[in-house]
């Protein structure tokens, strides 16, 4: 006859090792064969025992002289296993992203406590759901450990599992952001951060998608919005908005002609333009022996024929004037001259 160690409770992958104590009768040398419920053997008087499952192991002892065998056995536990791997809600997003992680264990009623590690320093140990906020862009690995009631550690890693982005910024340049008419086109720099899908939006109407861009706005002065899209492959966008402004070229209309007799029929000399520069202007006419008879840097004024703005009038022929301002758009300098010719 013989005694063996007694059975006992085992956390699933974990080893038992088992001995016979002691050995008594028939005739040495003594042979020990180890059997299972689920078929497994092994032979020795002390063995280690890596079940898979919880059941009944017999230690058969058989002597030289083929006395009768001799059968101890004992009862090992394998503990339930929980399954520590998890799943989350998204696999990434935009600064700042929640994610939550849901634990995949069947009877979490057995974990006595838990640990999540979600890579970014924070933890939690909430036993089945944890929640993080990512603030940086980068990826992160997830660690989800747990420990049943039996004393059982298991623990799974994730590696790499999350995926967080900055925000994008939308940005761009114009080059021209004024056009002096005929010129239509414009050029758009993409100046965008964080982002590799771009729409634009050209005068609230027309689209393209392209990093960069160029567009021909209508010929007709006005002032013509453009808007970028950016966005990233979590859908996290940004826009915003410039203007473009189209003006017609410098242009000034002058009369050649005028009748101040005061019948209130084109008693003024006026004119008009555009694109000119009111705060750099100046007016000057001339009679015929090139005395100056009108001086004035108001670009609304008129002359009715006045001699620098006395209470003498010029008499009817013709005069010479002198306008020197410049393109409010573009900064040149004009020079527009020519006759002017009085009829009372």
């Amino acid at each position: 006859q013989h005694e063996v160690t007694e059975g006992g409770n085992i956390c699933p992958g974990d080893s038992l090792e088992v001995s016979v104590i002691t050995a008594t009768g028939g005739l040495e040398p003594y042979t020990f064969t180890w059997s299972s419920d689920f078929g497994a053997t092994l032979e020795g008087s002390t063995v280690t025992l890596s079940p898979e499952q919880s059941g009944e192991w017999c230690c058969t002892l058989t002597d030289a002289c083929e006395t009768t065998a001799h059968v101890v056995c004992i009862n090992i536990e394998v503990a339930e296993e929980v399954d520590a791997t998890f799943v989350s809600d998204t696999l990434g997003g935009c600064v700042p992203a929640s994610v939550s992680f849901f634990g995949n264990a069947e009877n979490p009623a057995i974990i006595s406590s838990a640990l999540w590690e979600f890579g970014n320093g924070n933890v939690s140990t909430n036993p089945q759901v944890g929640v993080t906020s990512y603030n940086q862009q980068g990826l992160y690995s997830i660690t989800y450990s747990v420990t049943t009631v039996d004393g059982c550690f298991f623990t799974h890693t994730e590696e790499d599992l999350i995926t967080i982005y900055n925000e994008p910024v939308a940005s761009f340049g114009i080059e021209p952001q004024v056009i002096v008419l005929p010129n239509t086109s414009a050029a758009f720099t993409n100046y965008a951060l964080g982002s590799d899908t771009f729409t634009w939006v050209f005068n609230q109407a027309d689209t393209l998608n392209s990093i960069d861009a160029s567009y021909e706005f209508p010929d007709v002065a006005g002032v013509y919005p453009v808007t970028l899209f950016a966005s990233n492959p979590w859908g996290c966008a940004d826009s915003t908005t410039r203007f473009v402004v189209v003006v017609d070229s410098f242009t000034m209309y002058v009369p050649n002609a005028f009748t101040p007799d005061q019948d209130g029929i084109n008693d003024v000399w006026r004119f008009t333009g555009i694109d000119v520069d009111e705060d750099h202007f100046e007016l000057l006419i001339f009679n015929r022996w090139g005395e100056v008879v009108h001086r004035t840097n108001d670009y609304r004024a008129g002359w009715n024929g006045n001699v620098n703005n006395g209470s003498h009038y010029v008499p009817d022929g013709v005069y010479f004037y002198r306008i020197e301002t410049r393109s409010k758009t573009t900064q040149d300098n004009k020079v527009v001259s020519g006759h002017i010719t009085i009829i009372r």
